[in-house]
């Protein structure tokens, strides 16, 4: 009998921790326009870094286009 009682008292407990973690991450949660910024902003530096790397290979005389070829050309150096 008393079993039953603590099930039934742990089972509301549980119900009610999902609805707070519900509820708050509801509240909490960050607008669309913000997450669209955010990524916008990732995607403008990484071409922007893209970018400096390119810069700097023209500036040293060669045009390496991908990661592998100049690990391919630091095993030759």
């Amino acid at each position: 009998m008393a079993s039953k009682v603590w099930k039934k008292l742990l089972f509301i407990i549980l119900v009610i921790a999902c609805l707070f973690n519900i509820t708050l991450k509801l509240v909490q949660r960050n607008s669309f326009k913000a997450e669209l910024q955010s990524s916008a902003q990732y995607v403008q530096d990484l071409k922007q870094e893209q970018n400096q790397v390119q810069e700097n290979e023209t500036a040293q005389g060669g045009t390496i286009t991908s990661q592998n070829e100049i690990n391919i050309m630091n095993i030759i150096n």
